[in-house]
């Protein structure tokens, strides 16, 4: 199988379905063990009080992230931003999954990564374009428009709020 970066090249309008599945895929079994991990170390901590640590966690990893790629400025900062903001996005529904008893290696959390990120309204568009996505061929797309629609698809979200 492509590596995920040759999968998007080849591919960008599939962009956020490749993204989300990769990130299941690399940052599941991680989110697995820390909240294996945690419970073992605060053994009467409640869901509720997990979450918060993950959350902080990860808030304060997106907030270090942002501002290395605004310190490093020029045109790739706005990427690096995204890139780390959405590695935060991933990590924190991921390790939120394992915190609830939902396991975050599971497919359907996918499915929870772009409906709750908003490139999705709802499971069952994400489910289908999930599904498309792992239907594609390593051959490319259309460079030029497929790169853009993924811009935008990965990017509107997040200017949304």
């Amino acid at each position: 199988m492509l590596p995920i970066s040759a999968r998007v090249l080849a591919h960008p309008g599939y962009a956020p379905e490749l993204l989300a599945r990769a990130a299941v895929d690399t940052l599941g079994p991680a989110a697995a063990a820390w909240a294996r991990r945690t419970r073992a170390a605060y053994p009467s901590a409640s869901p509720d009080g997990l979450a918060r640590l993950a959350t902080r966690h990860f808030a304060r990893s997106a907030c270090f992230g942002g501002a290395a790629s605004i310190a490093a400025g020029g045109l790739l900062a706005p990427l690096a931003e995204l890139a780390v903001i959405s590695r935060a996005q991933a990590g924190l529904v991921l390790h939120l999954a394992a915190v609830y008893g939902q396991e975050p290696t599971d497919p359907d959390r996918a499915v929870d990564l772009l409906v709750l990120t908003r490139v999705h309204p709802d499971d069952e568009s994400a489910r289908t374009a999930l599904a498309a996505a792992g239907q594609v061929g390593p051959e490319g797309e259309q460079p030029a428009y497929r790169m853009a629609e993924a811009a935008w698809r990965l990017a509107a979200p997040m200017a949304a709020r």
